[in-house]
């Protein structure tokens, strides 16, 4: 534990997709070094398994232990909260866009994670309603126009490639995770 209580400026990151080791570690940390915890409740993964193939798309996971923090709790399906709570934005949380193109007149998840894009990167005036409408329409074509691709409104895989880079660029710039806990360092 000498190693630990070294550690000097840090935090650890978690959220809901922390899970297993990662809540380990990071409760091993906290507890031994009083290390804050910055993010959203993490998964609740406390048990260990070994997975044994039983033929074909057929498996059996087997329970062989459990995580324990340092302290003895067993974190299976409470997780552990974060000192310093903080959420993703709501453009982190976007569905990921499983078609090549989207054009007006379709329908459905993709257009709806197309216009939550462009609305977080304020991209024209979009109605998140799942139909690519002519206001979803003019707002691709302005983000085409800016940047520099071929601007015909309909969003074609360079087009929802560049869109996703952009909101990547955005949330990384703009990471409310990642201030606090520098924040939370710096004192």
């Amino acid at each position: 534990m000498t190693a630990l209580k070294s550690l000097k400026k840090t935090a650890v990151l978690i959220d809901g997709n922390s899970a297993s080791a990662s809540e380990i570690t990071a409760a091993a940390l906290h507890q031994n070094s009083n290390i804050p915890l910055v993010g959203e409740k993490s998964f609740g993964k406390g048990t260990v398994q070994n997975v044994g193939e039983m033929g074909s798309n057929k498996e059996l996971k087997l329970t062989i232990a459990k995580w324990l923090t340092p302290n003895g709790t067993w974190i299976n399906h409470k997780g552990l909260t974060p000192d310093i709570k903080v959420d993703y934005p709501a453009a982190a949380k976007i569905t990921l866009i499983n078609a090549t193109q989207l054009k007006p007149g379709d329908k459905g998840s993709d257009v709806k994670s197309l216009q939550q894009m462009l609305t977080a990167l304020k991209v024209g005036s979009v109605t998140v309603n799942s139909q690519y409408d002519d206001a979803t329409q003019a707002a691709v074509k302005t983000f085409q126009q800016a940047n520099k691709l071929d601007a015909t409104g309909t969003a074609d895989q360079d087009t929802l490639a560049t869109l996703a880079q952009k909101l990547s660029a955005q949330l990384t710039k703009d990471d409310p995770m990642m201030k606090a806990a520098v924040d939370a360092v710096a004192k």
